[in-house]
């Protein structure tokens, strides 16, 4: 959408150009160069995407004491440090896509809890490789890898800066993954967050 030019008459004063703006039809497009008389205009023919909310796509705990189970369809998502019931979390959300030249300058995950447990500190991290909602285990889940970002368990939510993990992201995405800091020590250490499937999904 061009702005009309403010245009000087012969007389004191100006005569402001009013052009009545119409929605352009879906599939229109940006040329790269556009000229108007005498002067001209350079327009992207590309623009960076701008600030979005996502839901995941897919989400499942993966439970050590369940080691071949499936748990992709429950409303929530377990995390868990304990002698010999770990458990972790995994997250799949649909980024947009990343035109050349644009940049993901900030990332955030919001978790809100449905059981909580205080004095835990979980981390997130990268899955290695791609997993599936309805078929992850804790037998056959992906490794963790990238960086990792630590935020102490809370009673309503938590927020976790994954701008460096979502920047990573691309161009293979293989999602997130909540992890206890503390796993394989302890006793009946386990939180949850809700999952998609309930009424207070994931954000990124």
């Amino acid at each position: 959408i061009v702005r009309p030019w403010t245009m000087a008459s012969a007389a004191v004063g100006v005569t402001l150009l009013v052009v009545p703006l119409h929605a352009l039809p879906a599939d229109a497009a940006f040329s790269a160069t556009t000229a108007n008389g005498a002067q001209a205009f350079s327009a992207a023919t590309n623009f960076c995407p701008g600030t979005v909310t996502l839901t995941p796509t897919a989400d499942s705990a993966v439970l050590k004491e369940d080691p071949n189970v499936n748990h992709g369809a429950l409303a929530w998502l377990g995390v868990r440090g304990e002698e010999i019931y770990d458990e972790r979390s995994y997250l799949k959300f649909p980024l947009p896509p990343l035109p050349t030249g644009c940049n993901v300058l900030a990332a955030e995950l919001k978790l809100t809890t449905n059981v909580y447990l205080a004095g835990r500190t979980h981390n997130i991290r990268l899955a290695s490789s791609g997993w599936g909602e309805a078929t992850i285990t804790w037998n056959n889940q992906p490794g963790v890898t990238g960086p990792t970002v630590s935020r102490p368990s809370a009673s309503t939510f938590q927020l976790w800066d994954v701008t460096s993990h979502i920047a990573a992201s691309y161009p293979v995405d293989n999602g997130l993954v909540v992890v206890d800091s503390a796993e394989g020590v302890g006793t009946s250490l386990w939180q949850e967050y809700r999952s998609r499937e309930s009424a207070t999904p994931p954000q990124l």
